[in-house]
């Protein structure tokens, strides 16, 4: 589910500060709404109807909303919030990513010395990578580090 951006200064916005609180209410709702069911910005007339008409009238008036063909659109919800088309190319994105992540992610193990490493190899999306391995005591793991060093050169000289 996408985010709604939503600008940080909005309560000291000149254009917002003539809008009631129910008002703003509204149009917070129809903004999440719009980036849950990915519309662009579009508010269906059915759903609209959901709102206090009083309400759907001082947004159009205040230039928040705009009246189109079966509903409303928000106005400047592409300006700061991704598409519908962005969003799902994103998903599709991270989709395909996490797959291969999966795919590669039975991990070899090879000794070198004492310790024991994790290989992970990858396609080009993630970069080869060595990290260690240690059988760890929950006193050990908040050491986070120096168990790996301890691990491959022993405990600290005198």
């Amino acid at each position: 589910m996408p985010w709604v951006k939503i600008a940080d200064d909005l309560d000291e916005n000149e254009d917002w500060l003539a809008v009631s609180d129910a008002a703003l209410g509204a149009w917070l709702r129809m903004m999440t709404r719009a980036a849950r069911n990915l519309t662009d910005g579009f508010i269906p007339a059915v759903i609209a109807k959901r709102t206090r008409p009083s309400l759907v009238k001082e947004l159009c008036a205040r230039g928040r909303l705009e009246q189109v063909a079966d509903g409303y659109q928000l106005r400047g919800f592409l300006k700061y919030n991704p598409s519908a088309a962005d969003v799902l190319a994103r998903r599709e994105h991270e989709k395909s990513r996490v797959a291969n992540l999966r795919k590669v992610g039975a991990q070899s193990s090879r000794k070198i010395g004492d310790a024991e490493w994790s290989v992970i190899n990858d396609s080009a999306d993630v970069a080869d990578c060595v990290r260690p391995y240690t059988e760890r005591t929950p006193l050990q793991r908040t050491a986070g580090v120096r168990t790996n060093v301890r691990a491959l050169y022993g405990s600290p000289g005198p």
